[in-house]
């Protein structure tokens, strides 16, 4: 029974997210700034864990230059730390955030190397 109920509640999410898409949107684009949008990104459920979902790099991109400067500091405080947040500081391409990826080479953590190596090139560009 719990295994009906939950396909059943999960069905009406699903439909209702339909609707709410198009509405998020337009408040992605109206009403949040960049950085709320990437702040809420940064919230990490199982779901996204689990599925590799990445932070709102969008949000990264229409940001302003102070934003990008409170996202950094944002992302040095957070933790844990992981692929995601590699993607963002590469994403950011100032001298700060090419600095602090290159200090993660030394991380002692593999995946956060591995993040550094594949987003290496997208930050070096600029």
């Amino acid at each position: 029974m719990y295994f009906i109920i939950k396909l059943e509640l999960k069905a009406i999410f699903m439909d209702n997210n339909e609707n709410s898409n198009r509405t998020n949107d337009s408040i992605k684009s109206n009403s949040i700034s960049p950085l709320r949008r990437f702040e809420k990104s940064m919230e990490i459920d199982y779901e996204k864990w689990h599925d590799g979902i990445e932070y709102d790099i969008e949000a990264i991109r229409g940001a302003s230059q102070q934003e990008h400067k409170a996202i950094v500091q944002i992302l040095i405080n957070h933790s844990p730390k992981d692929w995601r947040y590699i993607e963002a500081l590469a994403e950011i391409k100032t001298k700060s955030a090419r600095e602090i990826i290159n200090s993660t080479m030394k991380d002692p953590e593999p995946d956060i190397r591995v993040a550094v190596t594949r987003y290496a090139r997208t930050c070096n560009k600029q």
